[in-house]
């Protein structure tokens, strides 16, 4: 991602977010959550998958042996965290555009804390439900579109960007504890 992309991606987050503030009427501390919600929602999505052909491969080589692990602790081993697919972009992005979007996403962080116990109560998930207001439908499906831009291949690097841009948030601190722990990092950058 060049530096302009990488600036114009950042102007139009930083527009959703105003938009959120101003239409969601969330307070100043909370309208980076569902920014950072979702751009977390992407980056877990495209690391998970750098790891899935490994993690299915080990998975599927030692199934109905004696070694044979649990999907979700083949998934640790080699990734970090374990990814439910209700949570990945790709399902949240072709549900249908509605109300019960906001609700899937929801569901999605909800999935991923229980799966992934160290990760329980750090997640935004009640913010999703503010999103959706009756008299501004549309702020959601913004919010969704903007992170939906962050290119697969450069979806980690845009994330730390991005992060530095709303510090204050949980769900940034989260991510930045997790790159330093190396918990998501375990990437292969080949951008």
């Amino acid at each position: 991602m060049t530096d302009i992309e990488l600036k114009t991606l950042k102007d139009n987050l930083w527009h959703s977010a105003d938009m959120l503030r101003a239409g969601a009427h969330l307070a100043a501390n909370k309208y980076g959550q569902p920014i950072l919600g979702l751009i977390f929602l992407r980056y877990a999505d495209v690391l998970f998958k750098q790891h899935k052909a490994e993690i299915d491969a080990e998975y599927n080589q030692y199934k109905g042996t004696r070694m044979e692990k649990e999907y979700k602790d083949v998934a640790v081993e080699k990734c970090g965290f374990y990814l439910p697919e209700c949570a990945y972009f790709d399902y949240l992005n072709d549900a249908p555009d509605d109300a019960n979007k906001a609700l899937l996403v929801k569901r999605a962080m909800e999935a991923i804390e229980r799966e992934n116990p160290r990760m329980e109560g750090v997640l935004p998930k009640e913010v999703y439900g503010q999103l959706v207001p009756e008299e501004e439908p549309e702020l959601y499906f913004l919010l969704q579109n903007t992170v939906r831009e962050i290119p697969y291949h450069t979806a980690c690097n845009v994330t730390r960007h991005v992060c530095r841009s709303f510090p204050l948030c949980p769900s940034s601190r989260l991510l930045r504890t997790m790159d330093r722990r190396k918990t998501l990092c375990k990437v292969r950058h080949n951008s």
